[in-house]
């Protein structure tokens, strides 16, 4: 007998268990991001025979909130929006959103219409799990970006825009427009908020209009690597705007920064994201300022079955271009579009360079009045081998130094500068600290061993840094060795 009235109280504490109950939802807003009357998509799941079963039946019961001095609290929108659950389920996970969007937060679409100080459409998100029921639920909410940040570097000689507009392209456009106008007086970043989308071939278009009134064009993201980039709510994603006018001038000091980046995806400047070009088409950008850069052109192929080969390095405190199985006649030239220089103006480098079994002696040429020129005399390095050369470099890095004034002017032009391998075979052998004379590049009989790059341990010097002074007062030409490296400093007349 009491076995039975064991099993019949059992039996209805189980039908209590599965009796419907409404659920009621209080929200944590401590940045006081919903307001009244906003309508809000709540969706709920949970455990139940073994399977997750959605409180809503698939669908986004939507919410109207009540903000009162107690709190803010949500209301159903009808009856058919009411979430209930019964004693019995577990491991319920309950979302609530706004905008309102009847497929869920995952796929809100809205309008933004954009204007120069104006804040962005932002998003309300919160989300909370429970174990087991109970009547009224908490949720802790927040703001979430639905907008993109799409940066516009605004070069120097773009500075008087009555407005910058993002032309509409399908369904994948946005169209941007800074109302009466943002008006710039000098190079900077402009943060535009717009729709996440996907970059399109060959880029995004972008108008510019002057304060006389003229209309110019350009267009962002047109590199191949852009293509199909998508760009997701709450990313930012940087955008250089190429001029109008194809002739850019660029800024002096012009920096090719190395080393360490602490804002970069992988810590260093000059790893793959920033230099796509240079492995495959030996192009190194400047960072800064991208219409300066430097390109690597090999004029000299000493075997048939060793290749030279370009790399990124980014290990320990190195983010640097490099080069493999240099020889001679092989080159780097530096490439500056400039507005104006003087006849007499002094340019000037000073970087880190670092090699293990790498040529030693290097020649500086410029383009000057419509000739290439170059001083070069018999320079002597760290064991005493001469070579006629501009400069030379010791095994595991120095700082060089150099400088040579330019004879005629330069108006809308480009300054050009290359660093020329001056003899291949003469090589720094780090077994013997000496150099060496060698029919080919160091090599292991498979690939050339002999890494060529730009760094030089505790020097201080993180940069390929070009500058121009107006002479003929500007510095004098000549190298430093850093002293780290050896304990004298060489400096000579060119």
């Amino acid at each position: 007998m009491v076995l039975a009235l064991a099993s019949c109280s059992k039996e209805g504490e189980v039908r209590e268990i599965y009796l419907p109950q409404q659920i009621g939802f209080v929200l944590s807003d401590a940045a006081g991001a919903v307001t009244e009357g906003m309508e809000m998509g709540v969706t709920a799941t949970c455990r139940r025979n073994g399977g997750t079963v959605s409180l809503t039946e698939g669908r986004v019961a939507k919410y109207v909130a009540k903000v009162s001095a107690d709190g803010v609290s949500l209301v159903p929108k009808s009856d058919a929006d009411r979430i209930c659950a019964s004693y019995g389920d577990a491991g319920l996970h309950y979302t609530v959103f706004s905008p309102y969007s009847e497929t869920g937060f995952e796929e809100i679409r809205v309008s933004q219409n954009q204007t120069y100080g104006q804040n962005p459409v932002r998003a309300v998100y919160g989300e909370t799990f429970m174990e087991q029921v109970i009547e009224t639920v908490m949720i802790p909410v927040s703001e979430r970006p639905l907008c993109s940040i799409l940066a516009l570097e605004i070069p120097a000689d773009l500075v008087a825009e009555k407005s910058v507009t993002l032309a509409e392209l399908s369904l994948l456009g946005v169209m941007m427009d800074f109302g009466e106008g943002l008006t710039l007086d000098q190079a900077q970043i402009v943060p535009v908020a717009v729709e996440p989308f996907t970059v399109p071939s060959g880029g995004i278009p972008v108008g510019f209009r002057t304060t006389e009134g003229e209309s110019l064009s350009s267009t962002i993201l047109s590199g191949t690597a852009d293509a199909g980039l998508s760009v997701r709510a709450g990313e930012t994603l940087s955008a250089y705007v190429p001029s109008a006018d194809p002739f850019l001038p660029c800024e002096f000091p012009v920096s090719f920064p190395l080393g360490r980046n602490p804002s970069a995806r992988i810590g260093y400047y000059n790893y793959s994201d920033d230099q796509p070009e240079w492995n495959n088409q030996g192009i190194w950008h400047c960072f800064a300022q991208k219409q300066v850069y430097a390109t690597w052109n090999q004029v000299s192929a000493p075997s048939a079955t060793l290749y030279q080969r370009r790399e990124l390095i980014n290990t320990g405190d190195i983010g640097s271009i490099g080069v493999k199985g240099i020889w001679t006649g092989d080159y780097f030239e530096f490439v500056f579009p400039v507005g104006a220089l003087d006849a007499g103006s002094v340019v000037s480098f000073e970087a880190p360079f670092y090699g293990r079994q790498q040529p030693v002696f290097w020649t500086v040429e410029w383009f000057d009045g419509g000739e290439w020129k170059r001083k070069v005399s018999e320079i002597e390095a760290w064991d005493g081998t001469r070579c006629e050369a501009s400069f030379a470099i010791r095994p595991y890095g120095c700082v060089v130094s150099y400088s040579f004034a330019l004879e005629h002017p330069i108006h809308r032009g480009l300054l050009k500068v290359r660093l020329i391998c001056a003899d291949g075979s003469l090589q720094a052998d780090t077994q013997s600290n000496r150099v060496v004379k060698r029919e080919l590049p160091y090599n292991d009989g498979k690939i050339y061993q002999s890494p060529f790059y730009f760094y030089c341990e505790g020097s201080g010097v993180n940069a390929f840094l070009w500058s121009v002074a107006p002479g003929p007062d500007g510095p004098e030409s000549g190298m430093t060795e850093d002293l780290q490296v050896q304990d004298q400093v060489w400096e000579w007349e060119n």
